[in-house]
């Protein structure tokens, strides 16, 4: 962890120092995400799920009756390209790394690539994820690219659509997003308090239903359900607990400022990024991705939303959007210190020796068994 710390400090320090300076920043900004290439390049292994990819790719093949079914087979398909596993993950990282760049290039100010870095890199659950889900970021990528392309440029739902089936068969959980051109007309009709409840509603099913809600989706697949039947029975994740709508709920602060202000809600060229945010919480509030992989990855398009709108807002309004941005980056480390404990009852290591072992896991190789 104190890896990640000093290495997010670090770049923080150089582009806050060159924020000012366009020269400056042209070359800062690359030479950061060169750095966090490097680091998520190399310490990919100590995610949760390096030995899972590796059976996978040392199998050759799909293995018979996995669970993972045919759903993800362009994922797998595509790590079978490489003679060497370790090749594999580089040049994920670099897929990642770079689809995060031209987001960034693109979305965020030069004098706020700070803040997007210091939001990215110090999320205790987005470093977990961005080590281990390959699966989520590289389905994430292929989103990330087709929102920009053919829904925040010029919608085009036909690429769209297609795009969005492509991520399907790398992570099932991107196929939510095939409802997009009915929420964007629905979102284009509906005044901002409405909408504001519609997302309030979303926490409160997932908090007092969540295991309803999944039982619902399960039955869809038997495959899904062998594979996360048992949230089914205890809640591994805390998803359905108030402490799981507490770490949604922090996110959710800025988007009740946005709803109610309609001068910001309806800016020219705005209203789309702050739409497919708002889209993004309410699949989180629904709790429609079970194991929150697939959730946390898409919060980056929340923080580059943020980067794109906050330039537009003065200094109160700045206040009222980051400062919950702030508390929920604390709280998610107090939260996933919660999720472990839930995690560990299932082993014979004390929960809370057991927190300290999964931090130590991710970014220090001599805790590894």
């Amino acid at each position: 962890m104190w890896y990640q710390l000093l290495l997010c400090l670090f770049i923080i320090g150089m582009l806050w120092y060159v924020k000012d300076d366009g020269k400056k920043t042209k070359f800062v900004l690359p030479f950061s995400f060169i750095l966090i290439t490097l680091f998520f390049a190399l310490r990919y292994e100590y995610g949760n799920d390096y030995w899972h990819y590796y059976l996978r790719w040392d199998s050759g093949r799909l293995v018979e009756g996995d669970n993972r079914g045919t759903g993800e087979t362009l994922f797998y398909g595509f790590m079978q390209l490489f003679d060497k596993y370790y090749k594999f993950v580089i040049v994920h990282t670099l897929l990642f790394c770079s689809v995060l760049y031209y987001l960034v290039k693109r979305h965020v100010a030069p004098q706020y690539y700070a803040l997007f870095f210091f939001m990215f890199m110090s999320m205790a659950t987005m470093s977990y994820n961005m080590m281990s889900a390959m699966r989520s970021t590289m389905a994430a990528c292929v989103l990330w690219l087709n929102i920009d392309l053919f829904y925040i440029r010029k919608r085009m739902w036909l690429p769209y659509s297609l795009l969005v089936i492509i991520s399907g068969f790398f992570h099932t959980s991107a196929l939510v997003f095939i409802i997009l051109p009915f929420v964007d007309r629905g979102l284009s009709i509906i005044k901002p308090k409405p909408l504001f409840a519609l997302l309030v509603i979303g926490m409160i099913v997932n908090v007092f239903y969540a295991r309803q809600v999944y039982a619902i989706v399960l039955n869809f697949s038997d495959t899904m359900m062998e594979t996360y039947g048992g949230y089914l029975d205890i809640d591994k994740t805390g998803g359905a607990t108030f402490f799981g709508m507490l770490n949604r709920s922090f996110m959710l602060f800025p988007y009740y400022y946005i709803c109610m202000n309609k001068e910001i809600f309806k800016q020219e060229n705005k209203k789309e990024i702050w739409i497919l945010a708002m889209f993004i919480i309410t699949i989180i509030c629904f709790g429609l991705d079970l194991d929150g992989r697939f959730s946390i990855v898409l919060y980056l398009f929340v923080i580059i939303a943020l980067g794109d709108t906050i330039p537009t807002l003065n200094s109160n309004q700045k206040i009222y959007c980051l400062a919950p941005l702030f508390v929920y980056i604390v709280y998610n480390h107090i939260y996933l210190f919660y999720k472990m404990q839930l995690l560990y009852n299932y082993t014979d290591l004390n929960n809370f020796d057991g927190c300290f072992l999964f931090y130590k896991t991710i970014f220090d190789a001599q805790y590894l068994p």
